[in-house]
């Protein structure tokens, strides 16, 4: 065995020497094993998990609770406009008595909130769904038109919470047979199926740039 791979040996137990072992160096202590956690130890750990769990949702649900019941900006046009939450709730009621199909009363609150709000798509939309349940479709369309073009979001696939595209277009079938059957009657003058069939020209072209 020649002289330099002596000295390899010696050096590699040198090194070993030099190693700390993790009892010596103290690190089993600072980083204890969450294994050799006795029962008191892991009920504390767990206490103290829920704890900052239960301070989470405490502080997001208030914010959560005011995003809901506060006022909403939208765009309109050029302008911003902003909604009160009051009148968000109103819609919310009318909304909820078209579900229920109390249509009259929710008609008296769509009323007051177009009188109010002229410049809010929401309660139009609403009043053309309950014409849609009286079984009239042109005057729907009338007021989906206003709705959309005070609201464009209505139309817009992107915001799937208000999105209304689909319910729209399949309406529009039906007025197109409406329109047929107030040209064969002959009791509604031209001047007005004029008015209705331009209207539903210009829905049909909202729609397909909405809906394709």
């Amino acid at each position: 065995m020649d002289a330099d791979l002596l000295t390899t040996e010696e050096d590699i137990k040198n090194q070993d020497s030099c190693r700390i072992s993790p009892e010596e160096s103290g690190d089993e202590q600072s980083f204890p094993d969450l294994k050799n956690l006795d029962g008191l130890d892991k009920g504390s750990l767990l206490a103290v998990v829920l704890l900052v769990c239960a301070l989470v949702v405490v502080l997001l649900l208030p914010a959560s609770e005011e995003l809901s019941s506060s006022p909403r900006n939208r765009r309109s046009g050029s302008q911003v406009v902003t909604v009160s939450a009051e009148a968000l709730n109103r819609i919310a009621v009318a909304r909820k008595l078209v579900t229920n199909n109390t249509l009259d009363q929710a008609e008296e609150i769509l009323a007051g909130l177009m009188k109010e709000m002229p410049y809010e798509g929401a309660p139009y939309m609403l009043m053309g769904d309950i014409l849609v349940r009286r079984d009239q479709p042109i005057q729907a369309m009338l007021q989906y038109r206003k709705g959309v073009d005070l609201n464009p979001d209505f139309l817009d696939k992107k915001m799937t919470d208000v999105f209304q595209g689909k319910k729209i277009k399949l309406l529009l079938n039906e007025v197109k047979i409406a329109i047929d059957a107030e040209v064969e009657s002959g009791t509604v003058d031209r001047e007005t199926i004029s008015m209705h069939k331009d209207v539903l020209y210009y829905m049909l072209r909202k729609i397909a740039g909405s809906c394709g």
